[in-house]
């Protein structure tokens, strides 16, 4: 059966865990001079907390298995740091946090991947969505 509920601060391990083993997917993907081991160090992950980002996870009876941030900025909501454990990847669950992160804001949604893109005058690829 899966849950899908905010994370809190006892959930802060598994959200560190579920982003790096997460993160392995893409591992060939990411430029090699912006790949890191772990890709979101605890330290980074504090942060982002601090800056306002709320972890939504999807539970099931292992535990978290998909994690996906929402941050609000401005008068626009992020969505931010969406991980899925690679065991469960391309099983919908993404997309399920995802629907279910959206229906807990009313702003304007920018989605992106937060790297810098060739040719682009801004610092993130982001989709506007609404």
């Amino acid at each position: 059966m899966l849950s899908i509920r905010a994370c809190g601060v006892r959930d802060f391990q598994d959200v560190y865990e579920v982003c790096n083993d997460g993160a392995r997917a893409y591992r060939d993907v990411i430029p090699a001079d912006q790949w890191k081991e772990p890709y979101m160090p605890e330290a980074e992950l504090r942060r982002e907390l601090d800056a306002g980002v709320r972890f939504f996870g999807a539970f099931d009876d292992h535990g978290l298995v998909a994690v996906m941030g929402l941050q609000d900025v401005i008068d626009v909501a992020l969505i931010r740091h969406a991980y899925t454990r690679t065991i469960r990847q391309r099983t919908g669950l993404g997309g399920r946090l995802l629907g279910h992160v959206l229906s807990l804001t009313n702003r304007p949604i920018l989605v992106g991947n937060g790297r810098p893109q060739p040719g682009r005058s801004d610092s993130t690829s982001a989709t506007a969505s609404r």
